[in-house]
Order: structure tokens, then sequence, then C-alpha cells
């Protein structure tokens, strides 16, 4: 993707209206996805237990227009913005909407676990401190660790 000087993260965390089954999951999944990809963000969105966190990230102005309108979802409850930067690059150019959750479905594109994705965001050197705290943090409060 090619970037503009205009690009902005945010992270968040919510609480799902409703716990999801795992066919609810996927749907809603294959939906981020391709309403991400049709606005050219990426990001990354975890879920234990009805407990949500997300990171998106794309052209400034696109990505604080879907984080309103997430705010605005009625799937989502006390939307809490942990950050809200501008940053260098993506920390995930390749992922219209990567997944995780406690008991991964293994069976999706793209779906790892809760441990997994704390290892693959540790490992990459691009990943700000911060969202790899957040990530850590929200791993252990839903007893993932």
């Amino acid at each position: 993707m090619t970037e503009t000087n205009d690009l902005r993260q945010i992270t968040y965390v919510s609480t799902a209206s409703r716990l999801y089954t795992d066919d609810q999951v996927v749907s809603l999944l294959e939906q981020a996805r391709c309403n991400n990809a049709s606005l050219g963000v990426t990001g990354f969105m975890v879920y234990a237990d009805g407990n949500i966190m997300q990171i998106i990230e794309g052209p400034s102005e696109r990505v604080g227009k879907l984080f309103n309108t997430i705010c605005r979802d009625p799937r989502h409850g006390s939307v809490m913005r942990v950050l809200d930067t501008a940053a260098d690059a993506r920390i995930f150019p390749d992922w219209s909407m990567g997944f995780a959750r406690r008991d991964s479905l293994k069976s999706v594109d793209g779906v790892i676990d809760l441990r997994e994705a704390h290892e693959k965001l540790a490992a990459k050197s691009d990943t700000p401190h911060v969202v790899r705290q957040i990530l850590r943090s929200f791993i252990a409060n839903n007893a993932v660790i």
C-alpha cells in the first residue's frame, strides 16, 4: 500500500453487546475485512468472552470515520479509545483485519490465538511499545496467560 504522511492508528477496547457464536464471529470478521479493504484500512482485532480490543490504521480521515461508526454500532458497548496517534508506518500492512481470540478458530484464514498474537506483535520491531502493553494487559485481564 502506498502511504501518505497522513497515517493514523486508533486502538480501542469495548464490550460486545452479547456473546457471539463461532459462526457469528466469522461473519463479523468477514464483514470487517471487506469494509476495511474498501476503505484502505488495516488492523487487528482480539475477541475474548465478549471483550474486544482492536487496532485500526490507515488514512487519518477514514480511520476517524470508521472509529465513529464503531462507537455508534449497537454491537459494541462501553467503547473506550486507548490510543489515537499519527504513525510513520502501518503495523499490519497486509491485514485488512487480523483476528485473535482465546479459543482460536483455526479453520478461518488469518485467525490466531491470543498468545500467538502477542508473540507476533512483540516480534515486530515497528510495533509501538504501548500497543504491545495494551495487548498484554488485555490478555492478562481476560485470564489467557
